[in-house]
């Protein structure tokens, strides 16, 4: 029968197998490349989120505006348009979309309103800025990466007369 022998190997100050504070030296190299690619992921995140509901927003103003008679284009103006804007984002925005950080645009190929007439093509197009949750991402990526812009061509219905 063969016993074994409990060996105790006397660790010298300057031996090699001395691994106290390995875990902290590993930690300090680890964490901040873990953080940004934590920070990083909510901001694709974000930048998902946010797209979605602009171009939810966009879709909801169109389909608004496309729709209406010749009489009801003609007064339409930029600041109804704004109004209504402000009133879909506060219910499709859940709180994600800053008004102040949002600017839109519509453009028709010509016409007297500004949503343009019946048969036009008309633009929506709706900017935000958006900021990253670090300043490390801002530094990583372009200035105009969380710059979203969402545009939407549709043509007015033909209004028909009955």
């Amino acid at each position: 029968m063969i016993f074994f022998r409990k060996v105790k190997i006397q660790k010298s100050w300057l031996s090699p197998l001395d691994e106290t504070g390995n875990v902290a030296v590993e930690l300090v190299l680890v964490a901040p490349i873990l953080l940004a690619l934590i920070f990083t992921l909510v901001d694709m995140g974000r930048i998902i989120i946010t797209d979605s509901i602009l171009q939810s927003v966009v879709g909801e103003l169109s389909s608004e505006y496309r729709v209406l008679s010749e009489e009801s284009r003609s007064v339409i103006s930029k600041e109804s348009v704004s109004q209504n804007l402000s009133k879909i984002v506060g219910t499709s925005g859940r709180g994600w979309i800053d008004l102040e950080k949002l600017s839109f645009e519509v453009n028709s190929d010509g016409g007297e309103s500004y949503i343009g007439n019946s048969g036009q093509l008309v633009t929506y197009e709706l900017t935000y800025g958006m900021t990253s949750t670090t300043p490390f991402v801002h530094y990583v990526m372009d200035k105009t990466f969380f710059l979203r812009q969402i545009r939407l061509s549709v043509r007015n219905r033909i209004a028909r007369e009955l």
